[in-house]
């Protein structure tokens, strides 16, 4: 399978400011994009109906790109910045998409919107719930003890052993 938008030459700004207007046509406002201090991470944040939201991707590190895919070294420290920067530009379309196609599902009736930006919804901590839940989920899911999302006031979820509902 090919790389989404492996050849992009759409700006991260471009990308930002269409995920800014899609989430905007959807009520969301106080938008912002973000680079961590240590450039590992990016991102936009936006809050809708008083709840706030991140989502996030890991940033690729400049030596990542010393070699080519097919292993050759790059030859100059420009070679290995503009395949930096090309992934980079990459992952905001990655992240474009992904928005429009949550909000093609709300729009459509699928989904609602909380449902579907569940995940990227911070907490009081200032993590997401994904960044808080799919740890325990997972740790909960390998020990066998499904039943203590309790705590969260959900259900057990169903295993795919139960069978149909």
């Amino acid at each position: 399978m090919t790389t989404y938008a492996r050849q992009t030459t759409v700006p991260v700004e471009r990308s930002v400011a269409e995920v800014q207007r899609l989430l905007r046509r959807f009520g969301a406002g106080d938008f912002a994009q973000f680079t961590s201090e240590q450039r590992e991470t990016a991102g936009v944040v936006f809050a809708r109906l008083g709840i706030s939201y991140r989502m996030t991707f890991r940033l690729p590190r400049e030596e990542e790109f010393l070699q080519t895919p097919q292993g050759r070294m790059r030859t100059s420290d420009k070679m290995v910045e503009q395949a930096h920067q090309q992934e980079v530009r990459r992952l905001w379309r990655s992240l474009a998409l992904l928005v429009k196609a949550k909000l093609v599902a709300v729009e459509d009736g699928i989904a609602d919107f909380e449902q579907e930006f569940l995940p990227a919804a911070m907490l009081e901590s200032g993590a997401t719930i994904a960044e808080e839940g799919v740890p325990r989920l997972l740790e909960a899911a390998k020990t066998g003890r499904l039943g203590a999302l309790a705590m969260l006031g959900l259900p057990e979820p169903r295993r795919a052993t139960d069978g149909p509902p």
